[in-house]
Order: C-alpha cells, then structure tokens, then sequence
C-alpha cells in the first residue's frame, strides 16, 4: 500500500488491486486496457492464485470458476487529490476488470488497513485508536493484580503492536491522525506505572524506554529503506529509489538517495519520495550499519535521542 503521486489512482479491495500507471508503488503483473479509464491500468494477482499468474485478457475467468466469484465481491477505490477526485469521482461509477464491473467505493480495507479516497487514514485511525482503547481499559480493570513487567508485556502485546501494524502508511498523515495514536500511547503510559492520570506521559515513555508515534513511523520507513537499499529487494521497491552520483568519488562518501521533487503534498507521502528523506535524516553512523540487527539497534537509539532531547553518539 502506498500513495499515489501525480494522479488519482484505482485499487480494488481483498481480491485485486488496479492503479494508474504513474502509481509510485505497486505490485502490477500484467497490463490491460479498459474503455472505462481510457488508459492501461495494471491488476494485482488475487490472493485465490499464486503470484506470477495474474488475469489478462485472454485468460479471462470464467463466472463458474471460484476466482471470479471473488472478484464479484471486490470494489474498486478512486485515489487521488481533491481537485482529481472532483473530475472523477462523479463520471465513474464503476471499473470494468476482467469484464466484471466493479463499483466504487468510499474506502475500503486491505490486509486490516482502511484507505480513503484522499489516504488520510482517519478512518484507519480511528479503529485501531478504538480498539486500543478498550484494551487498555480491560489492562486498568486488572492492573493491580499484575507485576509492572507483566503490565508492560500485556500492553506491548495488545497495544502497541496494533499501532505498529502497518504505520508506515501513515508518514505524512494528518497531525491529528498522529495525536489520536500518541493520545492512546500516552494512555498505556499512565496506566503500565499506575501513575495518576494526570501526569506527564513524555517522562514516563522515555522511562519505559518507548518510541513516540511519529518516531515509531519513521524507524519503519527507514528499516524499510535500510532493507530494500541492502537487499535490493523487493524489485518494485527497489526501482523506485535511486542512489545519488557524487562528483567525486570518495571513500568517505556517504550513499545518499536521489530527492525526486514532488509538486503535491499528496505526492510527498510516496515511497521514492519519503524513503530519500528519512535516509537524509539519519547519521552516517546508522546508515553505515554492517548489517539489518546493527542497523535496528543504532536506529532506535538514535530516534530515542531525537524524541527526548539525548545526546547521541555520532561515532562508531
């Protein structure tokens, strides 16, 4: 899941995906051509077949096959900015895939993610703050029969890793989306210690040692960038960051991403936008990891220090 850049884009839910070709992030394994967009748009492989085997049009589904029944129950998602939302929105109805129509939706949710029209996540937002917040309630009804490691342990499970899961979609978001989440973190924080209510939550999260939100949602676009730029994979991740030429070659260059320029804030969110940046952000020490549990370590700790005003080590 990502963002498009320059134009709206059109993805489909559980079964299929299609975007527009200038999507900056998408897994596409074949290309077909609809009189509804006007424009090739590429379709995801469902998750009925294995990857490498997506629809064409020639080897269309057939309506008693299991896997068209799937694609009966998708719908289809208009991405893109408000201006291109305006021109779209009202002359599609639906999208034509694989012969089957698709009606539009609103939003949609993908592999636990609710998506929007705009990406603004509030939707998504305010489900897991929703669910996180009935976890914590049941953690405070018996917080006094547990140990300060058990509570902790409890809180990191059933909360935490529900923040954790899939943020990297939200670097960019709305500052109030990001609130809601820290609001929810600051939460937890109050009731691991059983501190009053009223107490300061930032000296109590850098006592339990726990990263912000935001910086949560940055260490999983770096780690990300980390893994992709070491790896080399997964290739449409991979194709979309460029590393930038130096003048002159020297030893104690640092590798550096090439900056795209993006004309939207819409287009900021995507990936060959946001990974250059984060990359830009780190220390030559983070980024000159030798390997993926080095770079975990000194990326956590250097985040740490950014959150809560620490000192860090620039050295080796």
């Amino acid at each position: 899941m990502s963002r498009n850049g320059r134009c709206s884009g059109l993805c489909c839910s559980q079964s299929t995906a299609v975007q527009l070709p200038t999507s900056s992030l998408t897994t596409a394994y074949s290309t077909i051509n609809t009189p509804t967009t006007r424009s090739s748009i590429s379709l995801c492989a469902p998750t009925t077949r294995p990857l490498g085997c997506p629809f064409s049009p020639s080897v269309a589904p057939t309506p008693d096959s299991g896997t068209c029944r799937t694609i009966y129950k998708s719908e289809a998602l208009i991405v893109g900015t408000a201006n291109q939302l305006r021109a779209v929105t009202s002359s599609v109805p639906s999208v034509s895939v694989a012969g089957v129509d698709l009606p539009v939706a609103d939003d949609m949710k993908v592999l636990g993610v609710m998506l929007d029209r705009r990406l603004t996540f509030h939707k998504h937002v305010s489900t897991v703050a929703r669910s996180c917040k009935c976890h914590a309630q049941a953690i405070r009804h018996i917080r006094h029969l547990l140990t300060t490691e058990l509570a902790q342990t409890l809180a990191c499970s059933l909360i935490l890793l529900r923040i954790d899961y899939c943020d990297a979609v939200l670097y960019g978001a709305p500052n109030y989306s990001i609130k809601k989440l820290q609001r929810v973190q600051n939460n937890v924080d109050l009731i691991v210690p059983q501190d009053p209510r009223r107490s300061h939550a930032t000296p109590l999260l850098r006592k339990l040692h726990w990263l912000p939100v935001q910086q949560r949602i940055d260490y999983k676009v770096a780690l990300l960038t980390f893994r992709v730029h070491s790896t080399s994979t997964p290739l449409y991740l991979q194709c979309l960051i460029k590393e930038q030429e130096h003048v002159h070659n020297l030893r104690s260059a640092t590798t550096s991403l090439s900056q795209p320029s993006p004309r939207t804030t819409f287009a900021k969110c995507a990936f060959h936008c946001t990974a250059p940046t984060i990359w830009s952000f780190l220390p030559k020490t983070v980024i000159n990891s030798d390997s993926i549990t080095v770079f975990k370590s000194r990326l956590n700790t250097f985040l740490f220090s950014q959150a809560y005003s620490l000192p860090f080590s620039h050295s080796l």
